[in-house]
């Protein structure tokens, strides 16, 4: 009766070695030998038995084709012929096992920031639609918006809902460094405003100096990158599935709720104290609820300042695997609760945008 065993693709394969010591692929788990048994194969995701019929002379293949039958072929080692088989298909027998071990690895952190990263910097311009869901003053606030953003820094946001119709430019460098705004309702004036003030801010965790994809590239990596040189808290990347229609990696993680503390400044406001700190400034606000702050300006001097170390205490991060620009973030609180959300349902790169979309007189916009 001769021995015989199963494996899929999975698993590890070892194959024509004469001492079995083939290093594994990253991502297997090894399996035993079986009896004197000289090689492994896998013919695409389907289940190959594999088995001596006589020791160090004769080996059975077991492939299995299309229909699910299985198609036994008798490898014998002392026969040329067989052995010229042999070489022939071995490379089609292996490469569907090489892609597939490929497919399925698990990439680091590491190696999803840093595609993310090559991507943008090869990335001149980007539209879409962003979702952006954050709790403002203890409430769930969310927006539907269409923009554009195009290297070095220029912005275009359309309202969707709420607000239909009011629409939003920002270009660095250019009106004195203010955002150009109309409301699109009565009264529809158009207006500019300071991208830090009061007036732009209070309906958004973020300036529009923040916006787009490498911010969320920048916080991922500040966040996980931290965790991970200072030893603490749980990180895990998983397959996301699909995430409007696009296959996505997950990056889960679990951060511990800590920081320093520093004192306020003459004249100093929590934008001031974000850029000394390298932390968010709306983060600083909502983790400093005793001193009763409404917005950057009323700090104080002599305040003591809590800085939490890092950007929320849950985060879920969303990268297209093809790409790996984000397609989704997700932060919550130390205490589990929503602290803000960004999706894009549609993103289109290196479109070709010019000055004109981000020109108030262009025809298509209603400034």
């Amino acid at each position: 009766m001769p021995k015989s065993f199963s494996f899929t693709i999975n698993q590890l394969h070892r194959y024509a070695h004469p001492r079995g010591r083939v290093p594994p692929y990253p991502g297997s788990e090894p399996v035993p030998w079986v009896g004197n048994t000289r090689a492994y194969f896998a013919y695409g995701s389907r289940i190959t038995k594999v088995w001596n019929s006589a020791p160090n002379s004769r080996l059975v293949l077991v492939l299995t084709d299309e229909m699910g039958i299985d198609i036994p072929w008798t490898v014998d080692f002392r026969e040329t012929e067989s052995m010229r088989m042999l070489v022939m298909i071995l490379p089609g027998l292996l490469w569907p096992l090489l892609q597939a071990q490929g497919a399925d690895r698990i990439p680091t952190v590491d190696e999803l920031l840093g595609k993310a990263q090559k991507t943008l910097a090869s990335t001149r311009d980007y539209t879409g639609m962003l979702i952006r869901t954050e709790r403002i003053d203890g409430e769930i606030s969310r927006q539907y918006n269409k923009f554009k953003l195009a290297k070095p820094f220029m912005v275009y946001l359309g309202f969707i809902r709420p607000h239909k119709g009011r629409e939003v430019i920002y270009v660095r460098g250019w009106n004195n460094g203010n955002l150009k705004v109309h409301n699109g309702s009565f009264p529809d004036l158009t207006i500019n405003l300071d991208p830090r003030g009061f007036l732009a801010m209070r309906t958004s965790h973020h300036p529009i100096t923040h916006f787009g994809l490498a911010n969320i590239a920048r916080l991922a990596e500040r966040n996980l990158r931290m965790a991970r040189r200072r030893g603490e808290g749980e990180i895990q990347v998983m397959d996301g599935g699909k995430l409007f229609g696009r296959p996505v990696w997950k990056i889960d993680s679990k951060l511990p709720r800590g920081g320093w503390f520093v004192t306020a400044r003459e004249d100093e406001t929590l934008w001031d104290i974000s850029r000394r700190t390298g932390q968010d400034m709306h983060m600083i606000l909502i983790c400093n609820p005793d001193k009763g702050y409404d917005e950057a300006d009323d700090v104080d001097e002599g305040d003591r300042v809590f800085i939490p170390r890092y950007y929320g205490g849950q985060s879920e991060f969303y990268l297209a695997k093809d790409n790996g620009l984000p397609t989704k973030v997700v932060i919550r609180d130390w205490h589990g609760r929503l602290y803000e959300s960004y999706e894009y349902p549609e993103l289109h790169t290196n479109v070709g945008l010019t000055r004109k979309d981000f020109d108030p007189d262009n025809e298509e916009y209603d400034f």
